[in-house]
């Protein structure tokens, strides 16, 4: 039996109170309605004009503000040869603006490439590579050069798509020519 103050507190809405009157033996149910509130969601992405999507749904482009209810929300950001940014962010009373800058990545394209004779150095874009299977940016155009000494040079320039799986070969052809020898006196040159 007394008097009793109720407070009940979730961090998406403002918290609220009452006060009871119980009487000993006294059974009461008691209704207490909490205010929501709501937070700023604030995202930018390099690049700009990039689709955002709330909970599956697409709401809009970068820059994008919205206010929304506090909770919980899953956040996908999405441009054409980009890879997906993806985050799950909450807002709260106490944490009411939540501020994103994503810096998308190109997608990525797999070279393969067939090495004939072997032992030399692969250059992509003038970077020695090692092995011969790697990842590159996909959408841009790349200089693949293939040295030996010895033999010819080879160059590829590609520019693969997303997700693409290429393929080149380099097959050098020796270096040859014509030996002129002369000696004074004249000699057999074995």
């Amino acid at each position: 039996a007394g008097n009793y103050r109720l407070v009940a507190d979730h961090p998406y809405f403002k918290p609220g109170q009452t006060e009871v009157q119980m009487l000993r033996g006294q059974e009461t149910n008691i209704r207490m309605d909490l205010h929501p509130v709501s937070g700023l969601l604030d995202i930018h992405s390099a690049p700009n004009g990039a689709a955002v999507f709330i909970d599956k749904e697409k709401v809009g482009i970068t820059p994008f503000k919205k206010e929304l209810p506090a909770g919980e929300y899953e956040l996908k950001i999405r441009a054409a040869n980009f890879q997906d940014a993806h985050e799950t962010v909450t807002l709260t009373r106490d944490r009411n603006k939540v501020v994103r800058n994503y810096r998308l990545s190109l997608k990525k394209a797999v070279v393969t490439v067939d090495l004939n004779p072997s032992g030399g150095i692969l250059l992509l874009d003038g970077i020695s590579m090692k092995g011969t299977n790697f990842k590159v940016n996909a959408t841009v155009a790349h200089d693949l050069e293939y040295i030996k000494p010895g033999f010819y040079t080879q160059k590829q320039v590609f520019t693969p798509a997303p997700d693409e799986t290429v393929n080149l070969k380099f097959h050098l052809k020796p270096e040859t020519g014509k030996v002129v020898i002369t000696s004074t006196p004249a000699a057999l040159v074995h």
